[in-house]
């Protein structure tokens, strides 16, 4: 008959696998790699490393098999809604194994993104990048051997994940041309971010017809302020929409525009992307163009654990959706004949 070991003593792997009634390299694997454990013994072994209180050994794991059971989600700016989801994404996706999710905040810095992979690649199994403007090549350095998944930038023998700029741009320009503008901004992100770069590839060669004039709103920090900042550029440019970067930067646009005494969308209509859960929340709630981050933060995973078991790189491309809200509206003079 199994017992339990004394109140006085920490559980271990042996006294786990005296419950769940099976050997003690079982109840490694499960707890490590679920997948290759029936589901029957999977759930003994964890009902008995529950009832134990057992908690893994992580860095006898670690000189075992060289594994650390982490993953470090790098990026530029937490309080970023976007970037948060991406690690929450990534946090529930290690939900059935036993991983703990480290997380850095480089402030939109490249140096302090080599410096925050160098730091941590001895700690993890491999690590996730956010919109990373750092030279790939000096990211590899500092991993020294460990996987590196990029999210929303592509690079060469690098694995990576991310949203269709494309089909954002084309989203977004489409919904509002639909609603009569013949006027449009676009406001770009930082030239060092991969995806401004692409978006602006795309309207190089956007065709929306010869009556519909696209206007770039130059380039900012990709924040609520940097939003705020672009509202001289959006009025002297006259357009009657404009599509944001990001949804904290469209937030930002937003509340430029009311101190301006501009009304959205009545004067001027605004469109995110990204699909932050505040911009369903803002009055008047926030047009965008929805990335789906759960599936980012998936995919992010399994592009590190695929590296781990010997599979090569690979680049994978999630689509976005628009979602319209009261942010956006047809133009004044298209209203006005109605």
């Amino acid at each position: 008959m199994s017992t339990a070991p004394s109140t006085r003593s920490v559980a271990t792997l042996d006294d786990v696998a005296d419950a769940a009634g099976v050997h003690a390299s079982t109840v490694s694997r499960a707890l490590s790699r679920p997948g290759m454990v029936h589901a029957d013994t999977l759930r003994r072994v964890r009902a008995a490393a529950d009832r134990l209180g057992y908690v893994p050994n992580r860095a006898a794991r670690q000189l075992a098999g060289g594994r650390t059971a982490a993953v470090a989600v790098i990026v530029p700016d937490v309080t970023n809604p976007f970037f948060a989801g991406i690690v929450q994404a990534v946090q529930r996706a290690t939900a059935d194994e036993p991983r703990l999710v480290l997380l850095a905040d480089t402030a939109m810095s490249a140096g302090t993104e080599v410096d925050a992979v160098a730091s941590l690649a001895g700690n993890v199994d491999g690590a996730v990048l956010c919109s990373p403007m750092a030279p790939v090549g000096r990211l590899r350095e500092a991993a020294r051997g460990r996987p590196l998944v990029l999210v929303n930038r592509r690079a060469r023998d690098v694995s990576s994940v991310e949203v269709d700029q494309h089909a954002i741009v084309r989203l977004a320009l489409d919904h509002l041309a639909a609603l009569g503008h013949r006027r449009i901004g676009v406001m770009l992100g930082p030239t060092s971010y991969w995806s401004s770069s692409e978006r602006s590839r795309c309207l190089d060669r956007l065709d929306l017809g010869a009556s519909v004039e696209i206007v770039r709103i130059g380039t900012s920090r990709p924040t609520f302020d940097g939003g705020r900042a672009c509202i001289d550029a959006v009025v002297d440019s006259e357009v009657t929409a404009v599509a944001a970067f990001n949804d904290v930067m469209a937030l930002g646009l937003v509340a430029a525009a009311s101190e301006r005494g501009l009304r959205v969308p009545d004067d001027l209509s605004v469109v995110g992307s990204d699909g932050v859960s505040i911009g369903a929340m803002s009055l008047p709630a926030l047009t965008t163009v929805a990335a789906p981050v759960s599936e980012l933060g998936r995919l992010a995973l399994r592009a590190v654990d695929e590296q781990l078991t010997g599979g090569s790189t690979s680049t994978s491309s999630a689509s976005p959706d628009l979602v319209v809200r009261s942010s956006t509206a047809a133009p004044p003079a298209r209203r006005s004949r109605g």
